[in-house]
């Protein structure tokens, strides 16, 4: 929406190149970077034109290769790029380029990602109920 949700526009459309992207996970925006982050099915989208149109971020695992639970960018250095799937965490510190990868500390499905705007350094995790 571009007037405060008085008529919006669907974007479906303009993913359907990324197939499983109409399954959605999280949607981030940087404002610094005037970017949008989506992460879905597929993978992760980035948008520079307010989802006019999409670009796939390079991951480690091929499009729809894992299920992306949460993502965050940091809010200082929008190349600092974070997400998590049910069992690992993924870090790039250069836009999506490169990726560096840990177990999680816990089995549960990790919900939320969220990067302290103080300290980019603590990144915190919620995670879903025992499964």
């Amino acid at each position: 929406t571009n007037d405060g949700g008085e008529t919006w526009t669907d974007l479906e459309e303009k993913m359907n190149y990324f197939s499983g992207a109409s399954t959605y996970a999280r949607l981030l925006f940087h404002e610094g970077e005037n970017t949008l982050y989506y992460a879905s099915k597929y993978g992760i989208l980035t948008s520079d034109d307010r989802g006019e149109t999409w670009e796939a971020l390079k991951l480690l695992t091929p499009p729809k290769g894992a299920n992306i639970f949460s993502l965050a960018v940091n809010p200082k250095n929008a190349r600092e790029i974070y997400y998590a799937s049910d069992r690992t965490f993924y870090k790039s510190v250069d836009g999506g380029e490169h990726w560096s990868t840990h177990p999680l500390p816990t089995g549960r499905i990790p919900t939320q990602l969220v990067i302290d705007p103080l300290e980019p350094n603590v990144i915190y995790m919620g995670v879903a109920a025992s499964r």
